[in-house]
């Protein structure tokens, strides 16, 4: 089966490496397919790139066991295994879950992975043994933790998911939480088109990623891409139909820059991308390698991608060296995290969007979700697989709103639960488009 998944990727690849990328050449495709079902049938075949792609619909869940309580009580144990806690989201996860269940009456009993799978495994399995009433597991490995979560749901305890991939409806699971990576490049990317962008200019620019073929890493990237053309065609006054046909271009171009290292968009789009610089490692370390040769070899560079806003701390050191001032030479836009240093970089103007990815939403919908279920009665056996927290463009506009200098990462956006019905008669009509449009 590894050798086929491998196949399928490449090929995937390679065929969308092939496409020439028309700029809005969807929105005029009279063909049989459209830019939605492009979409669809790229997500069902390989999903990278397209990671927060609503679904078009869903399937029922009633079916999967996911040891639900029968009968309302309280004060609970709930037991968490972390991958590792060393980066700020973790940290801030961990804190906000500790203060709700304080506040909730609850226990938290939380278990560091350190980046190793065989310690999660054995770390839900001593729950088990403890009989928690809950667990939450931030997997460090989606398809590796499925057994496991298996045998506590068949011990008669719920199973909470979360991780930088989506949990799969076929999940014993009550669900899955995770971040919106392509709505959180787009918003970003929409933005910075709005404040850069000038029809019949170029501007020169490089990505700053974690890795190729991470799904976050692509999803972030073909997500801003895919903002910046949506924005840049309503600026001109030829605005694309819907977001799907931005989207599918995005994505369509992010796969060439994958492949090339390189696109040139200046003459559709006033985007010039000439270089993509890998971190692997989302820290100012990884941003500093990634983007050295970039900025020394693209002195005009006028605007670097960073994927998240820790990643930018190692690109502003680049950019000191080559004598280029961040918010005035060169500007800089991010995909994710909403750190405290990233929000006071866009107080200070070196930094132009940040996307929010504040665990606080994981935090708190996890807690928040248990106590529904458990003393309020919530009826929760038929959501989602997979629930994308909401997100934003962090601003110069907005800032204030989410920037709190006691905590380590952005406020986070209220939203609620909803079940497949809900969800499915909610996308059969109304607004076809994926993803709100964010306050200029």
């Amino acid at each position: 089966m590894k050798r086929i998944k491998i196949s399928i990727t490449v090929l995937v690849s390679l065929l969308l490496s092939m496409t020439l990328f028309a700029y809005g050449s969807l929105a005029a495709d009279s063909g049989e397919l459209s830019a939605k079902d492009h979409i669809y049938n790229t997500i069902a075949i390989d999903p990278l790139g397209l990671n927060g792609i609503p679904e078009r619909n869903l399937e029922d869940r009633t079916h999967i066991n996911k040891a639900l309580p029968v009968e309302q009580r309280g004060g609970l144990t709930i037991g968490y295994t972390a991958p590792f806690m060393g980066a700020p989201f973790f940290i801030q996860l961990d804190n906000r879950m500790k203060e709700l269940c304080e506040e909730y009456g609850y226990r938290l009993i939380t278990q560091n992975a350190n980046v190793n799978i065989q310690n999660q495994i054995a770390q839900v399995e001593a729950f088990i043994t403890q009989e928690v009433d809950a667990i939450i597991i931030n997997a460090l490995d989606m398809p590796s933790i499925v057994a496991v979560a298996e045998k506590a749901v068949d011990a008669g305890i719920p199973v909470f998911l979360t991780s930088g991939r989506a949990g799969r409806p076929e999940y014993p699971s009550v669900l899955s939480l995770a971040s919106n990576a392509s709505q959180s490049g787009f918003m970003v990317g929409y933005y910075t088109a709005d404040k850069l962008f000038v029809p019949g200019e170029e501007v020169k620019a490089g990505m700053v990623i974690i890795e190729l073929g991470a799904s976050d890493s692509e999803s972030r990237s073909a997500g801003f891409i895919a903002g910046w053309l949506y924005r840049s065609r309503e600026m001109i006054g030829d605005p694309y139909p819907s977001q799907w046909e931005a989207i599918w271009d995005g994505f369509t171009a992010w796969k060439r820059i994958a492949n090339e290292g390189r696109l040139d968009l200046s003459v559709e789009a006033g985007l010039n991308i000439l270089a993509l610089g890998q971190a692997h490692s989302p820290d100012a370390h990884g941003g500093q390698t990634a983007s050295a040769d970039m900025i020394t070899a693209y002195p005009d560079i006028k605007l670097v991608f960073c994927e998240n806003d820790a990643m930018f701390f190692g690109v502003e050191v680049n950019l000191f060296q080559n004598n280029l001032e961040p918010g005035v030479d060169v500007f800089a836009a991010c995909a994710a995290d909403g750190t405290r240093d990233g929000m006071e970089a866009i107080q200070d103007g070196r930094v132009l969007a940040i996307g929010n990815n504040s665990s606080m939403m994981i935090a708190e919908g996890m807690i928040n979700l248990i106590r529904m279920i458990f003393e309020q009665g919530y009826e929760a056996n038929n959501m989602p697989g997979v629930l994308f927290t909401p997100t934003d463009a962090i601003t110069i506009e907005n800032v204030d709103m989410y920037y709190d200098a006691n905590l380590d990462l952005a406020k986070g956006i209220p939203y609620d639960f909803y079940t497949i019905d809900e969800y499915n008669a909610r996308v059969s009509g109304g607004d076809d488009n994926p993803f709100p449009i964010p306050s200029l």
